[in-house]
């Protein structure tokens, strides 16, 4: 091919580049040239320090804010709990046939539950073991269950007897760094193959306790894969290892106004001869002017000049575009911890109009999933055990029928729950009227625990019982004639 036409050929190429979006040689985007390939990701180290996260939880108020929030919201409005089993109630005084319990009887078990609940102080463990996964990746809380390990010095470490419970007496709380993975399940058979079987504590007296998973409950950080566990050690990621530099640049960016704040007005002084009188070091003569006029400027509110020669003016630093900047630095501290800045920041900083209402209650639903997810099946476990406690409010008899819900995490204001009571008793009219609901179901539904609920908590025993005296009644046969029935004998004539 001829040298002009590979020439013209090799132009339209570059023609071509230059209308993609991908690689572009006159621009330089997408090559060698390109400054955006000069960024790179950094991967976050691993074995987080203790001390680092530590010294951020405690010195920073906005990562405190940040690892403590979701941990608070989840267990801030805490739980409802019923229980359904009437072999477990009090039949003493009560013949065979009327121990079947009743929706007051199951609201009032649930209650002595939860007052054991506030005996061990379960909901303030829960933060706490919550805020510890959060700040250093893994929390724990131990179950002070007397299990009849008596003496055995080495009674923690085998699993934990639930049929031999005698006693659950306290919790206690650990984060990652107060114990370590001694033992791993290797059984690749069993469900729980890979996962701690034994952990090692140091106590107080520097000697050392191993302690098996049951008598555990294990709260973890961020999500994270088996690689990156077996690498921290066998714990999650804190949530500052992603965030760890987001928090220093708006902790920086906030110091670095103060700074700005301090010289917002800076004066100037001018003097004829300034520069002279400094080359013939005459320092001295310059500071005790600058002083006269500062005095004077303090006491009597005028500065005394010379006309000839000397000024004094004021040169204010302008900060506009400051608070614009701040309220980006805000939405992106949002978005990291996913957190509303009302609840993050105390207030809705100016600018961001989408932060409100529709913002706090997506919040509470991603806390209430995170509820559903995480907390669930440690509450359910915690409640189990306490209904196994011998000395508990059941004396060690599991409910056949027993069941919790998160209270609501949304307060309504006055009006709404004034209208959401007038929507639900004209839905509980239809309901009773139609035979959906009883009278005694809604009545304790809505006013058999501490406060008004609109959950409706159904008697299922009494239901089952009308159930099989239906059943019993016989149905008239509709094959026969009621008129050939004698009504002297019952027999029928020929």
């Amino acid at each position: 091919m001829p040298k002009r036409a590979i020439k013209k050929t090799h132009m339209l190429e570059v023609a071509n580049d230059k209308k993609d979006g991908w690689e572009n040689v006159i621009t330089g985007l997408g090559t060698a040239r390109d400054k955006r390939l000069g960024s790179r990701l950094i991967r976050p180290p691993n074995n987080v320090s203790y001390q680092q996260n530590e010294d951020l939880f405690f010195s920073s108020d906005l990562a405190r804010t940040a690892a403590e929030l979701h941990a608070q919201e989840m267990v801030r409005e805490w739980i409802s709990v019923t229980a359904n089993d009437p072999s477990i109630l009090d039949t003493d005084t009560r013949t065979e046939v009327e121990a079947d319990a009743t929706t007051e009887e199951k609201i009032s078990l649930g209650n002595r539950v939860l007052d054991k609940l506030q005996e061990l102080g379960a909901q303030t463990a829960i933060f706490q073991a919550k805020t510890w996964a959060a700040v250093f990746g893994g929390g724990l809380v131990f179950l002070g269950i007397n299990d009849g390990g008596g003496d055995d010095p080495n009674s923690l470490e085998k699993p934990l007897d639930e049929n031999g419970i005698r006693s659950f007496d306290f919790l206690e709380v650990y984060d990652r760094f107060d114990m370590e993975i001694d033992t791993y399940y290797t059984d690749p058979s069993k469900p729980n193959f890979g996962k701690p079987e034994i952990y090692r504590l140091t106590n107080a007296g520097g000697s050392l306790v191993r302690i098996h998973e049951s008598r555990l409950i294990r709260f973890d950080g961020t999500l994270t894969n088996r690689r990156r566990m077996d690498e921290n050690g066998g714990w999650a990621d804190p949530i500052f290892t992603r965030t760890a530099n987001l928090i220093r640049d708006y902790d920086v960016a906030w110091a670095s106004i103060s700074h700005i704040l301090q010289d917002f007005a800076q004066a100037i002084f001018k003097m004829k001869g300034l520069k002279d009188a400094i080359l013939s070091d005459k320092d001295d003569l310059i500071l005790r002017r600058m002083a006269q006029i500062d005095l004077c400027r303090g006491t009597s509110r005028a500065v005394p000049l010379d006309a000839d020669g000397e000024d004094f003016d004021r040169k204010q630093t302008p900060i506009g575009g400051i608070p614009e900047v701040m309220d980006r630095f805000a939405y992106r501290m949002s978005a990291a911890f996913r957190t509303p800045s009302t609840l993050l920041f105390g207030q809705s900083p100016s600018g961001m109009q989408a932060t409100g209402a529709a913002d706090i209650r997506f919040f509470y639903d991603q806390i209430k999933a995170q509820q559903e997810s995480d907390l669930r099946p440690k509450l359910e476990r915690m409640i189990r055990l306490i209904f196994l406690d011998k000395s508990g409010p059941t004396k060690g008899a599991e409910p056949n029928e027993w069941s919790f819900v998160f209270n609501p995490l949304y307060r309504l204001t006055e009006l709404e729950e004034a209208q959401l009571r007038n929507t639900q008793a004209n839905t509980d009219k239809i309901y009773v009227e139609t035979g959906i609901l009883s009278e005694d179901e809604v009545g304790y539904s809505r006013f058999g625990g501490d406060r008004y609920s609109p959950d409706t908590v159904l008697d299922l025993d009494e239901r089952n019982k009308e159930r099989e005296l239906n059943s019993m009644a016989a149905p008239p046969d509709p094959m026969l004639d009621p008129a050939d029935t004698d009504p002297d004998n019952g027999e029928t004539s020929e």
